[in-house]
């Protein structure tokens, strides 16, 4: 069910954040303009960035939690997940606000999922769209819909493939 999820943390005056340790390449950065400086690192697969006015998670919540996202993180697993990265990050989560959030599920086929997109046909106030032959997109202002071949994209990043 939710895959990519974004969070904004916005820190409080005179909340104190060291330098996290348990993040793994850490990176210090500087804006020029203001002179205001930040981190980045990774935490698992998930992104985070850690300046003055707050701090930014992205990334896939089913691939942190679960490991992959060839499986399907449910509303219950995904309270769970939100815990776990409010411990691992020693924030409360639940006062992050959600900037970003995908949802998706893996439909088992017969045939290449290209071979489907015919048939879904047109849908009302959107764009259909194909980029590659592989990918249909139907995308408005605010949504998009995405149809792709998971395996491919996993081979091609060289993932393994489950049984199923």
């Amino acid at each position: 069910m939710y895959d990519t999820i974004n969070f904004w943390y916005n820190r409080t005056s005179g909340e104190i954040w060291n330098t996290p340790t348990f993040l793994y390449n850490i990176k210090e950065h500087t804006n020029k303009d203001t002179g205001e400086t930040s981190i980045s690192g990774n935490l698992k697969n998930l992104k985070i960035y850690i300046g003055d006015y707050g701090v930014s998670i992205q990334g896939s919540l089913c691939k942190y939690y679960l490991g992959d996202n060839w499986q399907t993180l449910g509303r219950k697993d995904t309270k769970f997940a939100i815990e776990k990265l409010s411990d691992d990050l020693h924030l409360d989560i639940n006062k992050a606000k959600v900037t970003r959030a995908d949802f998706g599920t893996n439909i088992i086929l017969k045939n290449s999922p290209s071979e489907y997109y015919y048939y879904l046909g047109e849908l009302p106030r959107y764009i259909r769209n194909t980029l590659t032959a592989n990918t249909l997109y139907f995308k408005n202002n605010t949504n998009t819909l995405c149809f792709y071949d998971k395996t491919k994209e996993q081979i091609r990043a060289k993932n393994e493939i489950p049984a199923l």
